[in-house]
């Protein structure tokens, strides 16, 4: 259905996230649990169509299947967790853009490296980042305001976001 439409139409128009919102709360469950199976292999760079999509779900949107719970279980088994949207994007192009502006030299490698070794661990990694070499730098060059994970004062992305959009 959704290649027809997308060719008859083109393609599905891009949303801000309070139009997203907005659109989950009118969702069904079916429509809700396929917006989020969509962001997850988007996340994860898994490649499926929305006929897919549609399909996984239609598998799992009984209980005798072990439910959406089931469903998420094993896809978080398989891919791993989904990080939370993050305005900044993910923790490789946050790191990535942070050594672009205070050590362009480290390579893809190092990195990747770095990444491993904070797995799961990542405000700490912003942490120390931001204590020897200095603020993070925001999607457009701007400097990140160092409260909230970055500056060691826990996990409260909301507070350091709406002083940043302040």
């Amino acid at each position: 259905m959704w290649e027809l439409l997308t060719k008859m139409f083109g393609p599905e128009p891009e949303y801000t996230q309070a139009q997203l919102i907005r659109l989950e709360a009118q969702m069904s469950e079916f429509e809700a649990q396929f917006l989020e199976l969509k962001k997850f292999y988007a996340a994860h760079k898994v490649p499926k169509t929305d006929t897919q999509i549609d399909q996984i779900i239609e598998d799992y949107s009984d209980e005798s299947s072990g439910g959406y719970g089931r469903m998420w279980h094993l896809l978080t088994d398989k891919y791993g967790p989904m990080e939370p949207t993050n305005p900044f994007g993910t923790h490789r192009e946050r790191l990535q853009r942070f050594y672009g502006k205070y050590l362009p030299d480290k390579s893809e490698e190092e990195i990747d490296s770095i990444l491993n070794k904070y797995k799961g661990n990542e405000s700490k990694m912003w942490e120390s980042l931001t204590k020897k070499y200095g603020p993070e730098p925001g999607p457009n060059g701007e400097d990140v305001p160092l409260e909230g994970a970055a500056a060691g004062g826990g996990d409260n992305h909301k507070e350091r976001l709406e002083k940043y959009y302040a």
